[in-house]
């Protein structure tokens, strides 16, 4: 699996809001992408230039509303940094989607946060949230911005974990 989580300066790639970090961590061999500031086209390419080197058809990208809100994201920014979506869709779209989100809602649960969902299913929770996120990046706190994102992979992996094995048994 390659889980994948993104922070941004806000709701919405077509108003400017870039990308402020990625991270990823591919579960097979414990490799991480981790990128943060300097120029967002740089840092979305060497993102998919990452998973691209991990594609096959035994990967699946897991996120947790990142069927409706990461994705489309980088595919948004990368469509108005480099005026094609093709090479990050064909990238991003290839792979099978689990959406922790949507898990939940297989299970019973109404939409709720990943913080929340955490709480719920006893993993250790965020440290903060994407508004302390977007306060990290304008304060040119990087490190920091960096270490939560990972932390985001870290409780969306372990969630999903918890969640399929919910599913599978019932």
């Amino acid at each position: 699996m390659i889980v994948l989580d993104i922070e941004t300066e806000g709701l919405c790639p077509y108003y400017g809001q870039r990308i402020t970090s990625i991270a990823a961590k591919d579960t097979n061999n414990n490799d991480w992408y981790e990128g943060v500031g300097g120029s967002e086209h740089a840092l979305i390419a060497a993102f998919l230039s990452w998973l691209h080197k991990r594609c096959s058809m035994t990967h699946a990208i897991v996120t947790h509303n990142g069927k409706n809100f990461d994705v489309p994201y980088i595919i948004a920014r990368f469509d108005m940094l480099v005026g094609q979506s093709e090479p990050a869709k064909g990238i991003l779209l290839r792979y099978d989607h689990y959406d922790t989100r949507e898990m939940a809602e297989l299970v019973g649960e109404k939409w709720r946060s990943l913080d929340a969902l955490s709480k719920k299913y006893g993993i250790k929770q965020k440290s903060g949230s994407g508004l302390w996120a977007i306060d990290l990046w304008k304060q040119c706190r990087h490190d920091e911005l960096l270490k939560y994102n990972k932390q985001d992979v870290r409780v969306t992996e372990q969630l999903y974990i918890k969640l399929k094995e919910k599913i599978e048994n019932g």
